[in-house]
């Protein structure tokens, strides 16, 4: 994995399980993962909420992200998929910021609730939200 790329939830996954084994930190929740990742537990259901299995419910993180546009204003936005909202963004794909590319990321955070990080993408729009923002995220 390379240092400046967003990890999928495969390499999390391994990830997560490779570390914990290695280290011996491995908990009853890190086998009941693995039971549920194999095909031989009977109570594994395929695909479940959204067409995600369980596991990847698990790991489903939620963006909030900021891009320097080219004329030095921010866009701020929210992404469950990060990789591919910024290449929709660079494609021109995204109406609010296609005249004003090039840009560049400059923050982002992950979330594993959704309402928490709509939330906190809605304060970063308040004007306190962009006293933040300039003070201690760029």
């Amino acid at each position: 994995m390379d240092v400046g790329s967003i990890p999928t939830i495969s390499t999390l996954r391994s990830l997560v399980i490779t570390r914990e084994l290695r280290s011996g930190t491995a908990t009853l929740f890190t086998f009941l993962i693995l039971r549920f990742q194999s095909e031989e537990c009977p109570h594994r259901s395929p695909k479940g909420e959204g067409g995600l299995s369980f596991y990847d419910r698990i790991l489903l993180m939620y963006y909030v992200y900021i891009l320097k546009l080219k004329n030095n204003t921010f866009y701020t936005g929210f992404s469950s998929n990060l990789k591919n909202r910024i290449n929709e963004h660079l494609k021109g794909n995204i109406s609010q910021t296609k005249n004003l590319r090039p840009f560049n990321l400059v923050f982002y955070s992950a979330f594993k609730s959704k309402i928490k990080a709509l939330n906190f993408e809605k304060y970063l729009k308040t004007s306190s939200g962009f006293a933040f923002r300039n003070k201690r995220l760029i």
